[in-house]
């Protein structure tokens, strides 16, 4: 009952069933874990924090648990710690490419670009038909006017996506777009952040 409430929006009433869960059988991991998914849509990342850390003390490889612990972090604005929690999801799991894509966002933020090429690269490696990962890499060059990665990485999208707009748009005319500009921002990523965690 408790996803059932949390896809409804019923956060309280979910986690009142985590809860009762959790009170019959404390070692329930999963349980931990849906309780801080339904406390992060709440917006109480800090609760949310708690109960991933209960699904990874119960179950130490529980990487899924280990990624939702890392998006806590990052909504919360601490990427550095949102960055340790992706490692060790990735630790458990090397080719969970959601924690992948989610490490890079968080570099991106701290704008260490290297690492966000890394992740978003490894992301591919693992599953070259990511259209989010390839997106973000052509976006990132951008942003950092490497335009040759940029053009390069759009025909790489264009090639496997052709009736996909993005391939067209974030390629064709790259240097003429201001990325920072804030309707560039707001029309393209109107939470504010460039990526999207997973």
């Amino acid at each position: 009952m408790g996803t059932a409430y949390d896809k409804n929006g019923q956060f309280d009433k979910a986690i009142e069933c985590y809860q009762k869960a959790v009170k019959l059988k404390p070692d329930y991991h999963l349980a931990w874990n849906n309780m801080g998914i339904a406390y992060k849509h709440k917006g109480d990342f800090n609760e949310a924090i708690k109960c991933y850390k209960e699904a990874v003390k119960l179950k130490p490889d529980y990487h899924e648990a280990w990624n939702n612990m890392g998006n806590a972090y990052f909504d919360k604005g601490d990427f550095d710690e949102a960055i340790k929690c992706y490692k060790e999801a990735i630790e458990y799991k090397p080719d969970y490419h959601e924690a992948w894509n989610n490490m890079g966002n968080a570099y991106f933020d701290k704008g260490d670009f290297d690492e966000v090429i890394d992740c978003f690269e490894k992301v591919l490696t693992i599953n070259n038909d990511d259209q989010k990962a390839l997106r973000n890499l052509i976006i990132l060059y951008s942003v950092i006017k490497e335009y040759n990665e940029a053009l390069a990485k759009g025909e790489q999208y264009r090639t496997k996506w052709p009736d996909r707009w993005e391939g067209y748009f974030f390629s064709s005319d790259i240097p003429l777009i201001n990325y920072h500009s804030p309707v560039f921002k707001l029309h393209f990523f109107p939470t504010a952040k460039f990526f999207i965690n997973v």
